[in-house]
């Protein structure tokens, strides 16, 4: 039995090694995937109006900077405390999803005393047509189950 075991490993070896040897050649075959550019990757700014029940209280400004992108977040009319913007990979701001899988963590933001949140971040690694037609979302960081302070579509500025 041992023998046979042998005999017929030593046999589907040499089968594979044979087959290897007739498929050699085959990537020589295939030509080479033309390059196409595509003019709206080279998109270099976007925002985002920050609504709350169709009023605009604050803009929220993209700008592409090599690999990053520059953020200018500029929103009035809030409560003074802290806030979390997140960036909705699904939905809109008439139903934004705020379930875990379904946007990506943005930061944290503070509205001063007045209500009013000015700053500036920067996104390590991304691009502008990766925001095109995704929400962003503002909610309170203060409660247990959060719903969208405010909202805004991201588009081409």
């Amino acid at each position: 039995m041992g023998r046979f075991r042998i005999i017929l490993l030593s046999a589907l070896f040499i089968s594979a090694c044979a087959q290897k040897e007739k498929y050699s050649d085959i990537t020589q075959t295939i030509p080479p995937v033309p390059e196409i550019k595509v003019e709206s990757l080279n998109l270099r700014s976007a925002r985002a109006n920050m609504r709350v029940r169709n009023k605009v209280i604050g803009l929220i400004n993209f700008a592409q900077s090599d690999s990053n992108i520059k953020v200018e977040v500029q929103i009035e009319g809030l409560k003074s405390g802290p806030y979390e913007l997140h960036l909705a990979t699904k939905g809109n701001c008439k139903n934004p999803s705020l379930k875990h899988h379904d946007y990506k963590d943005l930061g944290e933001v503070i509205a001063d005393k007045n209500g009013v949140v000015k700053t500036n971040v920067e996104f390590i690694n991304m691009f502008t047509h990766d925001l095109m037609n995704k929400t962003i979302i503002l909610h309170s960081k203060n409660k247990r189950f959060p719903k969208a302070t405010a909202c805004g579509q991201i588009e081409k500025s």
